[in-house]
């Protein structure tokens, strides 16, 4: 469906706040688009502009400020959890890596006989 340019500026809006976790800001982006789609088409068939639709489909959900504050209380917890295990798995990957290549460098070295032993 094209979007009229106001509903996408309204999602662009609500999901902002969401940022910090993309995959919970695509989904509820998606869920808003679609029921604004729905009540854009349900105006339209009432006999109004696809313009003046939008706008009102966009007045049945309420200012964007609003509705992305209820969205990050909503989801609070959630994005706290995933912030805490991103910031986990950054911590764990980073050294589990740099063991892995020291790993493969020294088997490497044994491998050609070229490192002293003594070193390892």
């Amino acid at each position: 469906m094209n979007r009229p340019p106001r509903i996408s500026a309204y999602l662009d809006a609500v999901t902002a706040s969401l940022e910090g976790d993309d995959e919970l800001r695509l989904d509820v982006r998606a869920e808003l688009a679609a029921h604004l789609d729905e009540a854009t088409a349900r105006f339209e068939s009432e006999g109004h502009s696809p313009e003046e639709s939008a706008e009102l489909a966009i007045k049945s959900l309420g200012p964007a400020a609003d509705y992305a504050g209820d969205l990050v209380a909503a989801n609070r917890g959630r994005m706290r959890l995933r912030g805490h295990i991103r910031l986990l798995l950054r911590a764990l990957v980073v050294p589990a890596a740099i063991v892995a290549a020291l790993i493969s460098v020294r088997g490497i070295c044994m491998a050609i006989s070229w490192a002293p032993q003594s070193i390892w």
